[in-house]
């Protein structure tokens, strides 16, 4: 039986981009995948944009819309009405790289010798997407580097349900390091067996909240120092302050 897969966009107020995002999601050659947008009760027309797709979907696009307390309230409720054995998390300004982005992602996870994957991500800014900003690649990426807030591509990361429903979905106490807090849980903590996909599988825009100077100086670094206290695991700013050095370095080898 094919693998089903369920993509999970939460978003609020991303009538500029989520259209791309889920031509995207179309455009992929693995037709088994559903789509499940969470919408934070958007001010503006995203939910018009989302509903206007679900002809194209034909049934495997679900929607809701309601007030959550932050965006990882809302993945775990995409979550919970998702129906895949397979899960990924996209966000609604971000689409994927390829039309084989998915597949390749299947193909990899069908081998049965580890339990998630992930790959690399390009930064483009706004609709400048042929000029790459920062590549974001996870090549050299070693469990041991969560450590020092380092994590893989969230967008690029699929594992099974199953692990979901064993280890636990999204920590609601972090505002935007929930996605590195789930991560050291399954892969570090837990010892979730992982594999590199060396490709780029998803473009991400820069900009966003969770990228933003002040947020990645002041509250994630306390949100990521916070996630390895309830994990057991030791760390420390000035240990956080090298992964820096990998950040300038994919700024400036992007190629």
């Amino acid at each position: 039986m094919p693998c089903k897969v369920s993509i999970i966009i939460a978003v609020k107020n991303g009538e500029r981009f989520i259209a791309h995002t889920l031509e995207s999601i179309l455009a992929q050659d693995y037709p088994h995948i559903e789509c499940v947008v969470v919408d934070g009760m958007s001010s503006d027309g995203t939910l018009d944009v989302v509903k206007s797709f679900e002809p194209r979907f034909a049934g495997r696009l679900k929607w809701v819309s309601d007030d959550d307390s932050g965006m990882y309230q809302a993945i775990n409720r995409g979550i919970s009405l998702s129906s895949g054995n397979l899960l990924g998390i996209l966000n609604s300004d971000d689409f994927y790289h390829r039309p084989d982005s998915v597949s390749t992602i299947v193909k990899r996870l069908e081998v049965g010798d580890v339990d998630a994957v992930y790959g690399d991500v390009r930064f483009v800014r706004g609709n400048d997407l042929d000029n790459t900003v920062r590549l974001y690649s996870c090549r050299g990426f070693r469990n041991w580097m969560f450590r020092i807030g380092d994590q893989p591509a969230h967008p690029t990361f699929f594992t099974f349900r199953k692990h979901f429903d064993s280890l636990g979905g999204y920590n609601e106490g972090f505002r935007i390091a929930g996605d590195f807090e789930l991560m050291l849980r399954f892969i570090y903590r837990n010892r979730l067996k992982t594999a590199y996909i060396p490709e780029i599988l998803v473009t991400m825009r820069t900009g966003g909240f969770g990228n933003s100077v002040e947020n990645c100086f002041t509250r994630k670094n306390s949100e990521i120092l916070r996630a390895c206290r309830i994990n057991g695991v030791f760390s420390c700013y000035p240990m956080l302050f090298l992964r820096y050095f990998k950040k300038i370095t994919q700024y400036l080898f992007k190629g």
